[in-house]
């Protein structure tokens, strides 16, 4: 009896696992749900069909059937709370599959001596307890190297790769001392026996656990990085919005000297002082153009971040056109204004600097509707950018950060040579 619950505590340690590694694969759909809620949901979800695979166990048809039962549980659970497209889960399973059965099998000839000596085994005896926690451990090393590549390869995130070296010490240590240990313990359970069980369990469980804590700090490590990066974003908006407004009120002031200026040329005018009349009248030609301000709306932040992308646009030759229906000051606070729009055609103009000229276009659209402002950008972008190294790039993650600051939506459309974003958000 004591083997039987022993047992029943792996194979709940094992499907803990394995919910673990799915949880950690995709990414949640929404913020607010931790990793912790994904596995215990998905737990809940595979525990009646898991629960029938441990039950009959030694019936080849039920044993196979709740496997592939266990499978479709799995996928359809990720594909309503998790990101990422339905084929990748499905081949996420089907590796998993794979990978748990090589682990089986390992664990197998670990253990062949006992296995030699017990070729029947079951739920009752220390030899199924053995083999449960060789197999939980080999799984948990698998599994994690599993999951390292999958991020790396088809998630294009960064990994720590130096985890797998920290985790790895402990599980191949037991799996060592368990081919140590002599299977002549195992002929009468003792109080010898069941320490040496005991240890096992704990050993793989502690397994579990461990693997848990790296990746949660691997994600932590992942959040932070996220966080400076969009805090950054968000101190270069601040001080370009702060530099925006010391423009307008250096412009405030040489508008009112001009006038002063427009005096003194009508009394040169008056007094036939042509020459310094022509002189005086080049200078303020000059000043005037220096400060003047392209209207595109009723914003002052939109219009200045406006005139920099026109500016940007045309020295590298990219066709921009807008259609803005602001008709007033927003009531969105300047600095998330200068945020979101400054982020937004700073990554459309970087994209659209890498397509032919020919090609490279930019569009900006944004309307006032009631309480919220409609922002639409759109930009050509590369097919393929030879010798450009792929890397994770946190560009709209900084967006989605933002737009959700500010109560709002951001929707994302890539197409064939062109990027789309269309962000809603609170105007007041």
């Amino acid at each position: 009896m004591i083997c039987y619950i022993m047992c029943i505590l792996l194979w709940i340690a094992y499907l803990w696992l394995d919910c673990m590694v799915v949880a950690y694969a995709f990414e949640p759909r929404k913020d607010s749900v931790r990793q912790a809620g994904i596995i215990l949901g998905l737990m809940a979800a595979q525990l009646p069909v898991a629960a029938l695979k441990f039950l009959f166990n030694d019936n080849v048809l039920v044993r196979y059937g709740t496997m592939i039962a266990v499978g479709i549980v799995t996928v359809a659970y990720a594909a309503v709370f998790l990101k990422g497209t339905f084929g990748q889960k499905v081949l996420f399973m089907v590796c998993e599959y794979l990978i748990a059965m090589l682990a089986e099998m390992l664990s197998i000839g670990i253990l062949n001596k006992y296995m030699e000596q017990k070729p029947q085994l079951s739920y009752y005896t220390p030899t199924m307890v053995l083999l449960l926690s060789v197999v939980l451990t080999v799984t948990a090393i698998f599994f994690l190297i599993f999951l390292v590549v999958w991020k790396k390869i088809v998630e294009k995130e960064s990994f720590d790769v130096s985890i797998i070296i920290v985790f790895s010490v402990f599980p191949v240590s037991q799996l060592l001392m368990i081919t140590a240990i002599n299977e002549q313990v195992f002929q009468n359970l003792t109080l010898h026996t069941g320490c040496i069980l005991t240890a096992a369990i704990l050993g793989s469980v502690a397994d579990g656990v461990l693997l848990y804590t790296l990746l949660r700090q691997q994600q932590l490590q992942e959040l932070k990085l996220r966080l400076s990066e969009v805090q950054s974003t968000w101190e270069i908006a601040e001080n370009h919005y702060h530099e925006i407004e010391n423009r307008r009120e250096e412009f405030a002031k040489i508008r009112h000297d001009m006038r002063n200026q427009q005096m003194v040329l009508q009394e040169l005018l008056h007094q036939g002082e042509y020459e310094k009349a022509e002189k005086m009248l080049e200078t303020l030609t000059d000043t005037v153009a220096a400060t003047t301000e392209y209207l595109y709306c009723g914003d002052p932040v939109f219009n200045a971040i406006m005139g920099e992308t026109e500016r940007a646009c045309r020295e590298h030759k990219i066709d921009f056109q807008y259609d803005l229906e602001i008709p007033q000051k927003l009531k969105l606070d300047p600095v998330a204004v200068c945020s979101i729009l400054s982020n937004l055609t700073r990554n459309a103009v970087a994209a659209a600097e890498m397509t032919e000229r020919q090609e490279a276009f930019l569009s900006v659209k944004a309307a006032v509707k009631g309480d919220y402002l409609h922002i639409c950008v759109e930009n050509s972008r590369a097919k393929k950018l030879p010798g450009r190294p792929r890397r994770k790039g946190y560009g709209l993650e900084i967006l989605h950060d933002l737009v959700e600051r500010n109560h709002g939506q951001i929707d994302v459309q890539p197409g064939e040579g062109s990027f789309r974003v269309d962000v809603t958000v609170e105007n007041f």
